[in-house]
């Protein structure tokens, strides 16, 4: 079994970094107080949390907006008024919740009241996708380059599971 490898001196500053962004950001939104009524509202943990794993998946920006032009390519070729179509739609439109909040600024976005689950699903599209890639660059070496349809097909039907 391989042991995780060691952070370096860099990782560790960017967790650091990191840390206090978000420790910043979790004061800053408890002064600004929560948009809704208080059974809803996140408590400091939670919003901590939120805030952490969105850092952590900024770095990936770039694979989620691959996946939204894929699903996107998805949908044109797809009949209108089905249920495929349907949940084409809700993973575009999450993605692209999501890919609003990782360009934000840190100090400016405010946790959604869904935002651990869309982070839980965004995680769970991106392992899904990191899977695909080892196959798909085998695959490109013997028969040429990978469209986005096989990278939507690797990825399955079950992004849609938010």
């Amino acid at each position: 079994m391989m042991r995780p490898r060691q952070r370096t001196a860099e990782e560790r500053r960017q967790s650091k970094r990191i840390s206090k962004e978000v420790e910043a950001h979790v004061s800053s939104h408890f002064n600004k107080g929560y948009v809704g009524d208080d059974s809803s509202a996140p408590s400091e943990e939670e919003v901590k949390e939120f805030m952490w794993r969105l850092s952590e998946l900024r770095e990936q920006a770039v694979s989620f907006l691959t996946i939204l032009n894929g699903m996107r390519k998805r949908l044109k070729t797809m009949e209108s008024d089905t249920e495929g179509t349907k949940q084409c739609k809700k993973v575009i439109k999450d993605l692209g919740r999501l890919l609003f909040l990782l360009n934000k600024k840190p100090q400016t976005v405010q946790m959604p009241p869904d935002g651990l689950k869309l982070l839980t699903w965004a995680e769970h599209i991106l392992n899904r996708y990191k899977e695909a890639q080892p196959e798909q660059i085998e695959n490109a070496e013997q028969s040429g380059p990978v469209t986005n349809e096989e990278i939507e097909a690797q990825i399955g039907d079950d992004v849609t599971q938010f």
